[in-house]
C-alpha cells in the first residue's frame, strides 16, 4: 500500500485471492483485504460488524462476506476507507492482529477464512464453542 507511512511495518506478503470477491495481505501487525466497490458506493453504504473472530461486510445492502476469521483481531482497531486500485474504486479493510505468542512465526495467518484452514489429521476441525455467560 503507497501511501502507507514509512514507519509502518512492511508487508510480508502480496495480494492473494480470499474467495468471496476479495484480495488480502498481511504483516505481523495487520490483515488487510479489499473488494471492489462501484463509485456510487459512499460512507452510509458500508456496513462492517467485526468481532474476535467474525467478520460481517455489506456494502449497499449487499453481503459481501459473513464467516470466521482464521485467527483472532481486535474489533476495536478495526477500520476501513476507499482506495483506488489501478483506476478502479475499491474498499480496503484493516484488521489488527490479536498475538498472543512473541514467535512471529505463529503471527502468519495461512488463509483470511477460518473454514480454509487445512488442518493435520490429530488437529480439530470443528471451531471452537464459545458459550456466552
Amino acid at each position: 500500500i503507497a501511501h502507507m507511512a514509512a514507519s509502518a511495518t512492511p508487508w510480508e506478503t502480496k495480494w492473494a485471492d480470499a474467495g468471496r470477491d476479495l484480495e488480502w495481505m498481511q504483516n505481523f501487525e495487520e490483515v488487510v483485504f479489499r473488494v471492489a466497490v462501484a463509485d456510487s458506493v459512499g460512507r452510509g453504504d458500508i456496513k462492517l460488524k467485526v468481532q474476535k473472530q467474525d467478520l460481517r461486510l455489506e456494502i449497499a445492502g449487499k453481503e459481501i462476506c459473513q464467516g470466521q476469521l482464521a485467527k483472532e483481531v481486535d474489533p476495536d482497531e478495526a477500520s476501513w476507507m476507499f482506495d483506488a486500485v489501478d483506476g478502479k474504486r475499491c474498499l480496503v479493510v484493516t484488521l489488527q492482529k490479536v498475538n498472543r505468542t512473541a514467535m512471529k512465526k505463529s503471527r502468519v495467518w495461512d488463509t483470511l477464512w477460518y473454514e480454509d484452514l487445512e488442518f493435520e489429521e490429530d488437529e480439530p476441525t470443528e471451531p471452537p464453542i464459545v458459550k456466552d455467560e
